[in-house]
């Protein structure tokens, strides 16, 4: 009886530990452009995460779509990773991310030289996350307690309500800015002749007069 009474409080206290850890996540909202130029430099979308528990780890697969290819990432944080060896994705790991604190990520994203977009194309850029709990920081903010299991995916699986984990993009030439011509300002030879027979029919006008003087 004391054995069953002991086993069930080991499960029950396994249970306690474990039920939160499978909880986490970050909710991940994605966003860009609903129309782009068909000659556009580069393409720009937004990432933003946010978690109610604290973080050691926070990991956002990109999946790139067709036509386009890695230009660079930017966060509103310091620590984080790029990882590009992945053909076809981008991952992006932040790290010590205490609970409630926004990240913003701005990735780029330009046309594929070999294979570029063309209008009416239609492209779906989508992402997904997972990450790794932190039981505890130091001072520093560095994670003193890591939690060394992955929860969520790197699929589009299994992500919380309220993540957007995908924009669809149309290729357009309609947004194309409208190029501005300068307008042709004279060439000095131009000028320069109707200049002189103005001067020279000037001259001889006063010529003519002073000579009807004399």
């Amino acid at each position: 009886m004391k054995k069953g009474v002991g086993l069930g409080i080991i499960v029950l206290l396994v249970v306690l530990i474990a039920s939160p850890v499978t909880a986490w996540h970050a909710i991940v909202t994605k966003s860009g452009p609903g129309e782009v130029c068909t000659s556009c430099d580069s393409v720009s979308y937004t990432l933003d995460a946010i978690s109610e528990w604290d973080l050691y780890k926070l990991e956002i697969t990109d999946t790139l779509p067709q036509h386009l290819v890695y230009d660079s990432v930017t966060s509103s944080r310091a620590e984080y990773t790029v990882d590009t060896s992945h053909a076809g994705k981008v991952i992006i790991t932040e790290y010590n991310i205490t609970k409630n604190t926004p990240v913003k990520i701005t990735l780029l994203l330009k046309p594929d030289v070999s294979d570029p977009p063309v209008a009416g194309v239609q492209i779906v850029n989508t992402v997904a996350s997972r990450v790794k709990g932190c039981g505890a920081f130091n001072t520093e903010g560095l994670c003193i307690n890591r939690f060394w299991s992955w929860e969520g995916s790197r699929s589009l699986t299994n992500n919380p309500e309220g993540s957007t984990l995908s924009v669809t993009t149309t290729f357009s030439d309609s947004v194309c800015p409208i190029p501005v011509r300068p307008i042709p300002s004279p060439e000095f030879p131009t000028m320069a002749v109707p200049a002189t027979l103005i001067m020279g029919l000037l001259g001889a006008v006063l010529f003519i007069k002073g000579t009807k003087k004399n």
